[in-house]
């Protein structure tokens, strides 16, 4: 599975969820790959993962830098993080421009699904952090193109909440144009203040609770803990409130929209094994030991 956490206004929480998902996700012993899809590079960062000179990133992937053997290299691309079964490609503030180069290359929009396909068999869950503006499109595209879900998060501002509209129709005219499957999996609320906060941020959360009764998941709170966490290069502590936000978002997503359904093979592509070893299906994912298939023993 491929979900691709998007949306259009910015700073409204989007890296925070991608990173909670990730860490819940290993947790319960799911194999985790993060694409950092994002110049402002908060997964990167805060997973601890800034990539030394010379280390290829994302950008390699995107703007086939790889030469031949491309799926072979894509594998190399994936770095450790600081979080146990958690493996990342990550990203350099380059990327912004670095996309630019997108618009000329033949199936542009398409470049991450392509690179994505050998991996998919060696992680349960692959999660996109797609840029948080509209003016980003080349990454935005190929970050939905390449996703199977897609789910978008909000503050409960005027503005954000006139965004959901807009993300909603951009995710319509990926539909429409390079990938039909695309499914949303949720709208997910975050820094949402306490109730005596003011009316119009009730209003607002409301509004879009009954625009999308069937998708708007959990409510995240507004904490200060999330920006410290940020700057620890950690997830938030396990006693932190909103962790336990973020664990009710988990359960709300797999119960409602997400089907974790591929056991993967055992095989490290790093050390040559073919990607494309078939996996095993059944109707609900074993949980492996939280290892990641990039560790070495």
């Amino acid at each position: 599975m491929i979900l691709t956490l998007s949306n259009l206004s910015g700073s409204a929480g989007k890296s925070t969820t991608l990173i909670e998902i990730a860490r819940i996700a290993a947790d319960h012993g799911y194999r985790v790959l993060v694409v950092d899809a994002d110049a402002n590079q908060t997964a990167t960062s805060w997973l601890d993962a800034e990539p030394s000179p010379g280390q290829l990133t994302v950008s390699d992937v995107l703007l086939a830098r790889l030469g031949t053997g491309h799926e072979v290299a894509v594998a190399a691309v994936v770095a450790a993080t600081s979080l146990p079964g958690v493996h990342i490609i990550p990203a350099t503030v380059a990327l912004g421009t670095d996309a630019l180069g997108l618009l000329h290359q033949t199936a542009g929009d398409r470049r991450l699904a392509l690179a994505l396909n050998s991996l998919t068999p060696v992680y349960d869950l692959i999660l996109v952090d797609s840029p948080g503006s509209p003016t980003a499109v080349p990454l935005i595209m190929n970050a939905l193109t390449a996703a199977t879900h897609t789910l978008t998060v909000f503050a409960p501002g005027t503005k954000e909440k006139g965004g959901i509209d807009a993300w909603m129709k951009t995710v319509d005219e990926v539909r429409i144009g390079t990938n039909p499957g695309l499914t949303v999996a949720g709208i997910v609320p975050c820094a949402v203040p306490p109730a005596n906060a003011g009316r119009d941020y009730a209003d607002n959360l409301r509004a879009v609770q009954e625009a999308y009764p069937d998708l708007t998941t959990p409510t995240i709170r507004r904490s200060v803990t999330v920006e410290a966490a940020f700057k620890r290069r950690r997830p938030l502590r396990t006693t932190d409130p909103v962790h336990t936000d973020y664990l009710a978002v988990w359960d709300w997503l797999t119960t409602h929209t997400l089907t974790l359904s591929r056991m993967v093979a055992s095989h490290d592509p790093a050390r040559g094994a073919d990607p494309h070893t078939p996996s095993t299906q059944s109707g609900s994912l074993d949980r492996n030991d939280g290892s990641s298939p990039l560790d070495t023993p």
